[in-house]
């Protein structure tokens, strides 16, 4: 595990977007911001970690990095879906994204 795996496993941003990944695929692949959020809650993340704002930047940082797709119902609610990449990162079979902890073995 390199120096910069380690930095993100530390970072709170950092996993909570694992986490994010993680609940799409319990969500059966695909949910909206608010669904998201909750869920981000029940894990423990509070305050500003589950605001909307801050599930919107993830989801997009996510989005960047290949690991999710989005659209906009109605243009006011964001849906995710995890995407095949999305997939395999969180099996470790691509390299990890600046950002979003990598998985550990077995976790």
């Amino acid at each position: 595990m390199s120096d910069h795996d380690l930095s993100d496993r530390m970072d709170p941003a950092a996993g909570r977007r694992l986490s994010i990944l993680r609940i799409l695929v319990e969500q059966e692949g695909a949910a909206n911001e608010s669904v998201i959020g909750a869920n981000l809650w029940a894990l423990k993340y509070r305050g500003m970690s589950s605001a909307p704002d801050t599930v919107r930047e993830d989801i997009e940082h996510l989005r960047e990095a290949g690991l999710v797709k989005t659209d906009w119902y109605r243009g006011m609610v964001l849906g995710a879906e995890i995407t095949p990449r999305g997939r395999l990162y969180l099996r470790r079979q691509v390299p990890a994204v600046p950002g979003v902890a990598y998985p550990l073995i077995g976790d």
